[in-house]
């Protein structure tokens, strides 16, 4: 048998960004008689992600470029001179105004992304003779994911603030199923495989997005 646990964390390039993921991975084979065994083998992962990239209020959850949105949003509006200090008690408009477009951009918009994701899988097999063998494969991938995003009225065309949630859920499984020949007489030799398959595959997607949404109410809501 082995057992393993990872962590990996990397920063993004961008500041603020970046990527957590853990994973734990089990395999095990039993030998229960001289003619039958089990094994499994199960993956398990978690990823959390945090990006920085653009949210359009048509399409929030829609993957858009963060250097894109910096780039079109107006360059510069610091109204403060270069050398001047930054004052931390400034409310958020008075701090907008005093922070360039890309600045913003870094602070004021957010893209997250959650997944856990489990691979379970079992075998059996079992020699009837020394020539024949009955083997038997199940397996699934489950992935469950959440993404958010958002950006403040900050950044944003609209009066309040844009946000978006979507929740997904994919369910894969399949169960293989095989008997295998390898039998010789004198110089002849009889081999062969015959087996069946079967699976399915489930799928599903939520998605709500906002606009004009009171800033309050996203931090209430830990979304930011």
């Amino acid at each position: 048998y082995a057992f393993s646990l990872g962590y990996n964390n990397n920063d993004g390039i961008v500041r603020s960004t970046g990527v957590d993921t853990y994973t734990i991975r089990l395999n095990a084979v039993k030998a229960v008689k001289k003619k039958f065994r089990i094994g499994t083998k199960v993956n398990f992962g978690y990823v959390n992600a945090i990006s920085q990239q653009g949210a359009n209020s048509n399409a929030v959850i829609a993957s858009n470029s963060m250097m894109k949105s910096i780039v079109n949003y107006r360059p510069f509006i610091q109204k403060a001179d270069a050398d001047t200090e930054y004052d931390e008690d400034l409310d958020e408009d008075e701090e907008a105004d005093n922070l360039s477009g890309p600045d913003k951009w870094l602070k004021h918009a957010k893209a997250t992304r959650k997944e856990y994701r489990i691979t379970p899988s079992l075998f059996l097999s079992y020699k009837f003779f020394p020539w024949m063998t009955l083997r038997t494969d199940a397996g699934a991938d489950i992935r469950i994911s959440e993404r958010t995003k958002w950006k403040g009225r900050q950044v944003s065309r609209s009066v309040g603030a844009v946000a978006g949630v979507s929740e997904s859920e994919a369910i894969n499984w399949n169960w293989d199923t095989t008997l295998e020949l390898n039998h010789q007489f004198g110089r002849h030799r009889i081999s062969g495989t015959v087996g069946a398959t079967m699976g399915q595959s489930m799928t599903s997607t939520q998605v709500v997005t906002g606009t004009n949404i009171l800033q309050e109410a996203l931090q209430e809501a830990n979304i930011n």
